[in-house]
């Protein structure tokens, strides 16, 4: 029997199923939305640790995350853990501070509420939300895309590549 991990591809991201028990001097939650069940179940567990913080309501617009939060996971101990709570496009938004601070994979779990993710459209550059669709059209170019199951962690994206090569380009073009 196949499992989940024997399927995915080595660049698609590997979210945790549950939260897990650990064992660390500081555990740092950012979550994206502190009434989803997941995010209710990880708050009780932080506010279980004696040193243990939580950051909700995060300022987050057009994947730009609040700089304030990186001052922050740079003054963390070593030995801290950090969970990120949310959809794809939150969850990597924060990873991408998370890394630029100094924080390693093995140093976060991800936890994904959601189905929203990104898609980078690899002719105009444009990085735009989606669900879980395997054919969109692009928001700027409008080249009709197939939803490649390549994941980049350094943009947070799925690839989408032009699903026509006989229409390379998007709109009414002939």
């Amino acid at each position: 029997m196949e499992t989940e991990c024997q399927n995915r591809l080595p660049s698609q991201p590997i979210y945790a199923q549950s939260i897990p028990q650990l064992d660390v001097r500081v555990l740092i939650s950012i979550i994206q939305d502190a009434d989803h069940p997941k995010a209710i179940e990880l708050v009780s567990m932080v506010n279980a640790l004696p040193s243990s913080r939580v950051f909700t309501n995060v300022k987050w617009e057009a994947g730009v995350i609040d700089p304030s939060l990186k001052d922050a996971l740079q003054k963390t101990p070593v030995g801290s853990h950090l969970v990120l709570c949310g959809d794809e496009r939150f969850i990597w938004s924060c990873w991408s501070v998370a890394n630029q601070a100094g924080w390693l994979n093995d140093e976060m779990t991800l936890l994904k509420t959601e189905h929203v993710r990104n898609l980078y459209c690899v002719h105009c550059g444009q990085i735009q939300p989606i669900t879980t669709q395997a054919e969109v059209i692009c928001q700027a170019c409008q080249v009709k895309l197939f939803v490649r199951d390549h994941f980049s962690q350094r943009l947070g994206a799925y690839m989408g590549v032009c699903l026509d090569a006989n229409q390379p380009y998007g709109g009414d073009v002939k």
